[in-house]
C-alpha cells in the first residue's frame, strides 16, 4: 500500500506508514464514508437529507478542529486540487498561523496565507485517526496524556509515531521531510568534493612550490663543504657562485656562510655568495712603524701582539723584526712578537763594579776605555760615570770612558809611579841615573810625592855612555803642576 503522503510502499494491512507513521486507515475510512452518503444521495435526495445531517454533526461534535497544514489535510481528502509540497509546520514567526476554534466546523484551510476551501464531502471530516481518544485504534499516533485541546502545530510541536507492530519505535530527531533529508545529503556530498578538490589544489600547489617549480628555487645548504663541492651543487640547481676568502682558524678551504642563507627562496640564475676559510698567516710588518705593524697582525686576527725594543742604526721607531717569522701559518691565538728599533744609547753604568760596567758596555754594542777622576766627593775606585753620559746616542762600536774616583794623593803617586818606571833616565841635582826599580812612591802635600829607587849613574865621555856598573838606592821627590804634569824631579 502506498502511503498518499510520503509515496513509500507498506504492507496491504499496514495501519500507519512504516516510513512516516501517517494513518493508512483514515482516507480509507473516508472514502468509504464519502461513498455511502453519495449513494444515499443519488437515492433519494430528500429522504435521507435529514439523517445524513444529523451524522454530519456527530462528526463535527468529536472531530478535532484546528489550524491544519496543506500537506497534513491533502492526506485526509481525496482532492488533488489541494495537494501542496508545504513542509508539514508553519514557522512560529510566520503571520499565517491562525488558531482554530474548536467549536467551530473546519470548511477552508490555509496555505501560505491564503485560503483553500475543504472540497465538500457531505460533511464528513474525519480526523479521528489523530485522535488519542478514539478506542478502535490499537495504535495512537500521539502520546495519551497530550492535551488535546491546547495542541499548536508549531516548530518544536512534533508528535512521536510508533511502529504497527506493537513494538517501541527508536526515538528519531530528524523531522525533515524526505526531500529536505535529500537535499541536505547532496549539500554535504558537494561540500565534500569541493573540500577535497580545495585540498588536492592546496597539495598540487604546495608540491610544485617545493620543487621550485613556482615562487623561485630554494637554496640548498653548502655550509661544512668544501669550495668545490659547494660550487658543484649551488650550479648543478641553476645558481651562479662567488667566493669570498674568509681568515679563519678553521680547515682551509671549507665553507663558513652562505648569501642567501639555506633555505631562501630566489630566482634561478641569481648569484649566492659563500664565505671560505683560509689561514691565517703573519704578515710582513717589517720597516713599518710599531703603530701599523699591530694594526696589520689585529687585521689578520692576532690579539696577543707585543713589543720590544732593540738598538739598532734604522730608522728609530721601526720593526726590524717579528717572531714568528712573515708568512707563518699560525692560529688567531698565537702570541706575536715585534721589535722595534732605538738607537745606541750609553748605558748607565754608574756605581757598578768594574766588570758589571765593562759588560753593559759591550752588550749595548760598546767599547771601553778608563779614566781617572781627581775627587773627594766620592770614595777612590768608585765609577761616578761615562764619558760621554749616560743615555747618549752613540754609533755602534764607539769608545766609551769609565770615569773612576780617585783622591789627588793617590793620583799623584800613579803620575810617580808612570814616570819613573824601569830604564827611565832622571837628573838629580846634577847627577843623572838610569832606574833599575822603583821602590817606593808616597804623596806628601801641594802636588808633591816622594820616591825612592835603585839606579845606576852614567856619564858621556866624548859621546859615549859610561854606565856605573854598580848600583845605588836613590830617594826624592817630584813636584807635579795641576794638570798632573812633572815639573821638577829632586
Amino acid at each position: 500500500m502506498l502511503c498518499p503522503k510520503c509515496n513509500a510502499d507498506n504492507r496491504s494491512e499496514a495501519k500507519f506508514c512504516d516510513q512516516c507513521g501517517f494513518s493508512l486507515t483514515t482516507i480509507d475510512d473516508l472514502k468509504d464514508n464519502e461513498e455511502q452518503h453519495l449513494g444515499a444521495e443519488e437515492i433519494d435526495e430528500n429522504g435521507h437529507e435529514e439523517a445524513l445531517d444529523g451524522e454530519t454533526e456527530s462528526y463535527e461534535e468529536d472531530a478535532f478542529v484546528g489550524e491544519l497544514d496543506g500537506d497534513l489535510l491533502s492526506d485526509y481528502v481525496d482532492d488533488d486540487s489541494i495537494v501542496t509540497d508545504y513542509e508539514l509546520y508553519q514557522p512560529l514567526d510566520s503571520d499565517d498561523t491562525d488558531s482554530f476554534d474548536p467549536a467551530a466546523a473546519i470548511d477552508r484551510l490555509v496555505f501560505d496565507g491564503e485560503d483553500v476551501p475543504v472540497p465538500d464531502v457531505k460533511g464528513v471530516r474525519d480526523l479521528s485517526g489523530f485522535d488519542a481518544r478514539v478506542e478502535e485504534f490499537e495504535e495512537r499516533l500521539i502520546d495519551p496524556e497530550v492535551d488535546l485541546d491546547n495542541v499548536s502545530f508549531r516548530d518544536g510541536g512534533t508528535i512521536q509515531l510508533p511502529r504497527v507492530e506493537g513494538e517501541e519505535s527508536q526515538k528519531s530527531t530528524e523531522y525533515l521531510a524526505s526531500s529536505t533529508t535529500k537535499k541536505s545529503n547532496r549539500r554535504k556530498l558537494i561540500y565534500l568534493i569541493v573540500a577535497l578538490a580545495v585540498v588536492a589544489a592546496g597539495a598540487i600547489a604546495f608540491g610544485t612550490y617545493q620543487a621550485g617549480m613556482w615562487g623561485g628555487k630554494p637554496v640548498p645548504n653548502v655550509v661544512g663543504m668544501t669550495e668545490a663541492d659547494a660550487r658543484q651543487t649551488l650550479e648543478s640547481v641553476g645558481f651562479t657562485v662567488r667566493d669570498q676568502q674568509v681568515k679563519s682558524d678553521d680547515t682551509a678551504g671549507l665553507v663558513l656562510l652562505m648569501d642567501p642563507s639555506a633555505g631562501q627562496r630566489i630566482d634561478e640564475g641569481s648569484e649566492v655568495v659563500i664565505h671560505v676559510a683560509t689561514p691565517r698567516t703573519i704578515p710582513d710588518v717589517i720597516g713599518k712603524t710599531q703603530a701599523e705593524a699591530e694594526a696589520a697582525l689585529s687585521q689578520e686576527g692576532y690579539s696577543n701582539v707585543s713589543a720590544k725594543k732593540e738598538s739598532s742604526e734604522e730608522k728609530k721607531g721601526t720593526v726590524i723584526s717579528v717572531a714568528p717569522k712573515a708568512g707563518t701559518e699560525t692560529k688567531s691565538s698565537t702570541d706575536v712578537t715585534i721589535t722595534v728599533a732605538q738607537p745606541y744609547v750609553v748605558p748607565n753604568v754608574a756605581n757598578k763594579s768594574y766588570d758589571d760596567a765593562v759588560k753593559a758596555l759591550k752588550d749595548a754594542g760598546f767599547g771601553y776605555d778608563v779614566v781617572y777622576i781627581d775627587t773627594t766627593s766620592y770614595p777612590e775606585g768608585t765609577i761616578i760615570g761615562t764619558e760621554p753620559a749616560a743615555g747618549t746616542e752613540a754609533k755602534k762600536g764607539d769608545y766609551i770612558m769609565i770615569q773612576i774616583a780617585q783622591d789627588h794623593g793617590s793620583m799623584l803617586e800613579d803620575a810617580a809611579r808612570e814616570y819613573l818606571t824601569p830604564g827611565t833616565n832622571i837628573d838629580r841635582n846634577g847627577t843623572s841615573y838610569t832606574i833599575e826599580s822603583l821602590d817606593s812612591v808616597a804623596y806628601i802635600s801641594n802636588n808633591t810625592v816622594s820616591y825612592t829607587a835603585t839606579a845606576r849613574e852614567y856619564v858621556y865621555i866624548f859621546g859615549s855612555t859610561v854606565t856605573n856598573p854598580s848600583t845605588e838606592t836613590i830617594s826624592g821627590t817630584i813636584v807635579f803642576d795641576d794638570d798632573n804634569q812633572v815639573v821638577t824631579v829632586s
